[in-house]
């Protein structure tokens, strides 16, 4: 099924399965605008954040309704293609990984230094960046960062704090 959304005189196609629908109908969605993709949310009536803003749920967290502390992450990438087949649930530190990362080198992990004229290397993990060092090139930069990043993964998988 394809729901049509109007933002700013430009319609948003957003996918969803059929036996959602129910699901969805009675809000008002709308189109969030972010910088790597579009997502879908809509505001809930009569509710209130902190210093006034009002409280809403995205409709992949509303379709797949999970555990608080878990993110949804779309498989593709695209925040408007909210079929189930394509919404997996994800621990943050997973969905981090997955995310792009947008830097002038286009190799993930490779940080240009604008003032050195080199590039550093960081990583996301538990939420804090952890910078992994100075390179003359990106591609040295890219390197320490897969590297890092595997162990990462291997940590994930295995459930341990060391990798011999």
């Amino acid at each position: 099924m394809i729901l049509n959304i109007k933002r700013k005189e430009k319609i948003f196609q957003v996918l969803i399965d059929d036996q959602d629908f129910k699901l969805i109908e009675g809000y008002s969605w709308n189109i969030l605008c972010h910088k790597n993709t579009n997502y879908v949310h809509a505001y809930i009536k009569g509710s209130y954040k902190e210093y006034g803003k009002s409280k809403y749920i995205y409709l992949h967290r509303l379709i797949i309704n999970p555990p608080k502390e878990l993110d949804v992450d779309h498989k593709n990438g695209n925040g408007l293609d909210c079929r189930r087949e394509n919404l997996q649930i994800m621990n943050r530190n997973g969905n981090l990984r997955k995310m792009k990362s947008y830097c002038h080198s286009g190799l993930k992990g490779a940080f240009l230094e604008k003032r050195t004229g080199k590039y550093y290397s960081q990583i996301i993990i538990n939420g804090k960046k952890k910078h992994l060092g100075t390179f003359e090139n990106a591609e040295q930069a890219h390197k320490e960062y897969m590297i890092e990043y595997n162990k990462q993964i291997i940590k994930e998988i295995y459930n341990e704090d060391q990798i011999i």
